[in-house]
């Protein structure tokens, strides 16, 4: 696994990025590595409740969160509905700061003091 990881490291930065994403479900605070950032996928299961407990966590960890979605209609299990991104957007604006994965980098390193 470190193998890898020193691998992808090396191609993203050579690539010239700060950071890479995973799949693997979490938040990312300043124990994260920058080159397996966690994020949430928004599927068609998901409700609210699935955001609001991710934004919760988020800011009892004093974190970022990357989520993503792969179509924004309702044809597969893998898309996210556009009622639920709206709601999501909604609730995420009036409670924390929506940001780009590079700005959540650049926090990230802040938090690690590198």
């Amino acid at each position: 696994m470190q193998q890898s990881r020193d691998m992808l490291q090396k191609t993203v930065k050579d690539m010239g990025f700060i950071s890479a994403r995973t799949i693997i479900p979490g938040v990312n605070d300043k124990n994260t590595d920058l080159f397996l950032l966690r994020s949430y996928m928004l599927e068609d299961k998901h409700g609210m409740q699935y955001v609001e407990d991710i934004v919760a966590e988020a800011i009892v960890k004093n974190a970022f969160v990357i989520v993503t979605g792969h179509h924004l209609d309702n044809k597969t299990y893998l898309s996210t509905p556009p009622e639920l991104f709206e709601q999501m957007v909604q609730y995420v604006r009036e409670r924390v700061e929506i940001v780009t994965v590079a700005e959540g980098t650049k926090y990230l390193k802040q938090l690690k003091g590198t």
